[in-house]
């Protein structure tokens, strides 16, 4: 958990949508998936097609993180969509070696309900060296098994 001078902002209004488009920042949809999914909000997540060409195939490992975290997903051809909830479930989360999705479970954890384990977490290494001492320089609880 992170200490408690981090505070996430949730979505007034329940029925507001936000759209991710997918299109020019595959990189980004695990965090913001994670991060919408924390909100009260219906999010929607389209233009896919180009996530399941990167590390891992972003639209599965995506959808099934957020699966493993409690999140029910709707997905379809070109999109997946699902509901915001209050807390995420203690889960084990398969990073599919991509660091990406190790990154996000690791934000993730700090809005669950219990502990997050994921594995292959040290693929970070690929694009963030100090990822996990700098989680951890902020509060986040991280330990190797």
């Amino acid at each position: 958990m992170l200490k408690d001078e981090f505070q996430f902002k949730r979505v007034k209004d329940p029925k507001k949508k936000i759209i991710i488009d997918a299109k020019n920042m595959p990189d980004a949809v695990p965090i913001l998936s994670v991060l919408a999914a924390a909100s009260n909000t219906e999010t929607e997540v389209i233009n896919i097609k180009r996530l399941k060409l990167k590390e891992s195939d972003r639209v599965k490992s995506t959808v099934e993180m957020l699966n493993n975290l409690g999140v029910d997903v709707n997905l379809r051809e070109e999109s997946f969509s699902f509901s915001g909830i209050e807390k995420f479930k203690s889960a084990k989360i398969d990073s599919h070696k991509d660091h990406r999705i190790a990154m996000a479970s690791s934000i993730a954890a700090t809005f669950a309900e219990g502990p997050i384990i994921i594995n292959n977490s040290d693929c970070v290494e690929k694009s963030y060296k100090n990822f996990f001492k700098d989680f951890k320089s902020l509060g986040g609880i991280s330990n190797v098994l």
